[in-house]
């Protein structure tokens, strides 16, 4: 009972790993579909392909060891009402008394039963618990996160009526961005831009900077 429960906990961990990776690889290749004319311009298929398959080893690294612990833990369910006979037997004999055929299948019943009713229930519980606790974590993630706002999305084509009295302008401050998080050091950095209507500007670079 005890390593089922230490099992399922493991099982959990592994299955948050799991969703967790799925949720990158599904978002990789939401932002490839949506950029798909812009990866065939500048040929960039082979490295986006292999970036999208880094992350399915991955995930299917995980998949494998959740269903290796998922694995061992049906194969101790399987096992365990054998040991616990044999060990019942052997202290049976050990401590003077004589075994029967009675005693033996009266033992089997009892532990059969047993095992059929709380350890193959507890094995389904746990394993089930674990599954249902990540998705939990998951949903309510996803709730505490911050409403958007869908007005300031849609505004993009929105006419400003200045009344006269301002210019419309587009000013950036020493802005850093980079591809990712785990990105060692920035793509951009200290990028300054002020624009007035009029104003033309080129972005020019090399491939992958950032343009």
């Amino acid at each position: 009972m005890l390593f089922q429960a230490f099992m399922s906990k493991l099982i959990s961990k592994v299955r948050l790993m799991t969703a967790q990776l799925t949720d990158s690889r599904l978002l990789l290749m939401n932002e490839i579909i949506s950029g798909m004319r812009v990866i065939k311009m500048y040929a960039w298929e082979q490295s986006f392909a292999e970036l999208v398959a880094t992350f399915r080893k991955n995930e299917v690294h995980r998949l494998q060891m959740a269903c290796f612990l998922k694995a061992i833990n049906l194969s101790v369910y399987l096992v365990a009402s054998r040991i616990i006979l044999f060990a019942c037997f052997i202290t049976y004999v050990l401590t003077g008394n004589l075994l029967t055929a009675k005693a033996v299948f009266v033992t089997m019943t009892l532990i059969n039963t047993l095992r059929i009713t709380m350890l193959g229930q507890l094995r389904e519980v746990f394993e089930t618990g674990a599954e249902l606790l990540v998705s939990c974590r998951r949903i309510q993630t996803f709730l505490e996160l911050e409403e958007m706002d869908v007005k300031a999305i849609n505004a993009s084509n929105v006419r400003l009526n200045t009344s006269g009295k301002q210019t419309p302008e587009l000013s950036v401050n020493n802005i850093s961005a980079k591809w990712s998080e785990d990105s060692p050091y920035p793509t951009l950095q200290n990028i300054s831009v002020y624009l007035r209507p009029g104003d033309l500007l080129a972005v020019i670079g090399p491939v992958g900077a950032g343009k």
